[in-house]
């Protein structure tokens, strides 16, 4: 390439082996090492549109890229079909439900005994007075 421009020489050279392997991706990928993935993706209309996309990289991508977007893709139809397969349930919230009648009870005992000294309780429970 010549200031991003690739020369007519090369787009040639490559679309007479396209030619040559008539266009099949097998072929295509043992010559060049393109993706079969990305080839199947963005086609080409003819010889020297693969020639353009091969030398402008449309064919051979990022290994890890590719990886990553195949990944992606499975995961979210895996998790799509999973998903229809679910049912609903019922839940209970227990977070609303406040303190036992019991923990009450026996808080307001020690609370009693140690005359309601906040430094006693603290000590009692393990609580820094500050909070």
């Amino acid at each position: 390439r010549v200031n991003n421009v690739v020369p007519k020489a090369d787009i040639d050279a490559v679309a007479r082996v396209y030619q040559q392997s008539r266009g099949k991706p097998a072929i295509l990928a043992q010559k060049f090492g393109i993706n079969t993935d990305l080839f199947q993706k963005s086609p080409p209309n003819n010889a020297e549109d693969f020639a353009k996309k091969l030398l402008d990289g449309v064919y051979t991508g990022e290994t890890d890229a590719i990886a990553k977007a195949t990944l992606r893709d499975r995961l979210r139809d895996e998790l799509t079909n999973k998903a229809k397969q679910l049912r609903r349930t019922a839940t209970n919230d227990k977070t609303q439900a406040g303190p036992k009648d019991d923990d009450v009870a026996n808080f307001a005992e020690v609370y009693r005994r140690v005359g309601g000294k906040l430094d006693e309780l603290c000590k009692m429970f393990d609580i820094d007075p500050k909070l």
